[in-house]
Protein backbone atom coordinates (compact mmCIF):
# COMPACT_ATOMS: atom_id res chain seq x y z
CA UNK A 1 0.00 0.00 0.00
CA UNK A 2 1.15 3.39 -0.88
CA UNK A 3 -0.25 6.50 0.59
CA UNK A 4 1.08 9.85 -1.11
CA UNK A 5 1.81 12.85 0.70
CA UNK A 6 2.04 16.62 -1.04
CA UNK A 7 5.89 16.57 -1.44
CA UNK A 8 6.77 14.24 -3.95
CA UNK A 9 8.66 10.78 -3.42
CA UNK A 10 7.32 11.52 0.27
CA UNK A 11 4.34 9.09 2.05
CA UNK A 12 2.94 6.54 3.88
CA UNK A 13 3.37 2.10 2.86
CA UNK A 14 4.05 -1.10 4.45
CA UNK A 15 6.99 -2.97 4.51
CA UNK A 16 7.24 -6.95 4.50
CA UNK A 17 10.10 -6.34 6.92
CA UNK A 18 8.42 -5.55 10.47
CA UNK A 19 11.91 -4.99 12.16
CA UNK A 20 12.44 -1.73 9.83
CA UNK A 21 9.77 0.30 11.00
CA UNK A 22 11.09 3.41 13.27
CA UNK A 23 14.44 3.24 11.20
CA UNK A 24 15.46 5.67 9.12
CA UNK A 25 15.40 3.94 6.35
CA UNK A 26 14.56 6.73 3.58
CA UNK A 27 14.29 10.41 3.18
CA UNK A 28 10.60 11.14 4.21
CA UNK A 29 8.53 7.97 4.33
CA UNK A 30 6.93 6.19 6.95
CA UNK A 31 6.69 2.66 7.30
CA UNK A 32 4.23 1.23 9.15
CA UNK A 33 3.48 -2.99 8.89
CA UNK A 34 1.57 -3.89 5.84
CA UNK A 35 -1.71 -5.08 7.86
CA UNK A 36 -1.66 -1.27 9.30
CA UNK A 37 -0.86 0.11 6.47
CA UNK A 38 -3.67 -1.59 4.54
CA UNK A 39 -6.18 -0.54 7.57
CA UNK A 40 -4.74 2.88 7.40
CA UNK A 41 -5.77 2.95 3.82
CA UNK A 42 -9.50 2.15 4.25
CA UNK A 43 -9.55 4.94 7.09
CA UNK A 44 -8.70 8.16 4.70
CA UNK A 45 -9.81 9.89 1.89
CA UNK A 46 -7.88 12.11 -0.81
CA UNK A 47 -6.92 15.49 0.83
CA UNK A 48 -6.97 14.41 3.65
CA UNK A 49 -4.43 16.46 5.98
CA UNK A 50 -1.43 14.98 7.52
CA UNK A 51 0.11 15.86 10.57
CA UNK A 52 2.75 14.25 12.30
CA UNK A 53 3.42 15.43 15.63
CA UNK A 54 5.72 14.35 18.59
CA UNK A 55 8.40 13.69 16.74
CA UNK A 56 11.78 15.26 16.39
CA UNK A 57 12.58 18.49 15.35
CA UNK A 58 13.65 19.56 11.69
CA UNK A 59 16.74 21.11 13.53
CA UNK A 60 17.27 17.88 14.70
CA UNK A 61 16.78 15.55 11.56
CA UNK A 62 18.71 17.74 9.58
CA UNK A 63 21.85 17.26 11.63
CA UNK A 64 21.10 13.28 10.96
Amino acid sequence: VWIALDKPTYGIHGTPDPSKIGKTESHGCVRLTNWDARELAKLVSPGVTVEFVGGPSADNLAQQ
